[in-house]
């Protein structure tokens, strides 16, 4: 596990959740955010192509009308299963991704590998906040 610290330039969110990827062949990549914009929505479906993962997840929050109905639609467009993050009180805040094999509604048989942290799945978060978190194999 490595925690970091992100920032502009080559140490971004996006640089460090490559290493989940690093000697692992995952079916499966599963996404929890509490904001997400076609920045975002682009990353993670470069993502996918690239590992050649075909299992899509993400769950989206739609608290102070952040997460772009497009950003939803080009995932669904992409073959992503969508859910939305929704609760009574306060609001649905995660930033976690994950990726394993045979996923199934009762989570992960074999999690491989994961970032949770602060950064959410925006142009912002991904590429130019500095944001804390932690990568795992």
């Amino acid at each position: 596990s490595n925690i970091l610290l992100s920032k502009s330039g080559t140490n971004t969110i996006a640089t460090q959740i490559k290493s989940v990827f690093k000697g692992i062949a995952p079916t499966s990549l599963c996404v929890a955010t509490a904001y997400l914009t076609l920045d975002g929505a682009t990353y993670l479906i470069k993502l996918a192509k690239k590992h050649g993962i075909r299992e899509l997840n993400i769950v989206a929050g739609t608290s102070g009308a952040i997460t772009h109905p497009n950003a939803l639609r080009l995932l669904k467009d992409s073959g992503w299963n969508i859910r939305l993050g929704r609760t009574d009180k306060g609001i649905f805040h995660p930033k976690l991704l994950v990726v394993g094999n045979q996923y199934s509604k009762n989570g992960f048989n074999k999690a491989l590998g994961a970032y949770f942290g602060s950064g959410n799945f925006t142009a912002g978060g991904l590429f130019r906040n500095v944001e804390l978190g932690c990568v795992t194999q």
